[in-house]
């Protein structure tokens, strides 16, 4: 193993005519490039186990406390703004403007239920 660790040495800093950076700015440029997409990955696989830890948490403080996380289901009740437009752009039905609608989930208020049975 050291071998090849030597071997990759010598040939990594053998003189090569080496062709010109892709971001400009020289040398300095490369590194900072080179520097940036580096961290890019270990802020983004930081960013996600902290979003992991949020999410066993929240998850952890339901089930201690009682209280379930909320699922939407039929029966539910909805609130939310919605627009529905024509093939031409013109609003049907904007809520945007006013109050949002609160909706039943499963009792065909929004569209006609559809059969399971495919």
């Amino acid at each position: 193993m050291v071998f090849l660790i030597l071997i990759y040495l010598v040939l990594a800093s053998l003189p090569l005519p080496w062709p010109p950076p892709l971001v400009g700015g020289g040398w300095i440029g490369s590194l900072t490039a080179t520097a940036i997409l580096t961290a890019l990955p270990i802020l983004a696989a930081a960013w996600a186990a902290r979003r992991a830890a949020r999410a066993r948490k929240i998850a952890a403080q339901s089930t201690q406390t009682g209280t379930a996380v909320n699922l939407v289901q039929p029966g539910s009740f909805l609130t939310l703004h919605y627009r529905l437009a024509g093939p031409d752009g013109a609003d049907i039905v904007n809520t945007f403007a006013d109050k949002p609608a609160t909706l039943s989930l499963g009792t065909g208020e929004l569209s006609p239920p559809r059969s399971n049975s495919a």
